[in-house]
């Protein structure tokens, strides 16, 4: 586990990309990606997918990596909203 922070980011395609993970982070395939709770938007340790794809070159600072969703999207028929208090503490979760 990398413990490493980045920005989870979608394009529209059926994958997320994992942005500003430097190049000399070792990142496996299989690894799962889950929130870290630095935001105060999400509580940490929610599951986000799976590394799917990594890519690198010698002169870009970061590596490019896919995450595949452990949500299928297309096929998503509720979805539920957590509404945090004022603090935004994940453990403050609040519901209406």
């Amino acid at each position: 586990i990398s413990r490493e922070s980045g920005v989870i980011g979608w394009d529209g395609r059926s994958w997320l990309n994992l942005q500003y993970i430097s190049r000399d982070v070792t990142v496996s395939f299989g690894e799962v990606v889950v929130t870290s709770g630095l935001s105060r938007i999400y509580p940490p340790n929610l599951r986000i997918g799976y590394v799917s794809h990594i890519e690198q070159n010698d002169y870009d600072l970061f590596k490019k990596i896919r995450v595949t969703p452990v949500v299928n999207f297309k096929a998503l028929e509720e979805v539920m909203i957590l509404k945090t208090t004022e603090t935004g503490l994940a453990g403050n979760l609040t519901s209406e």
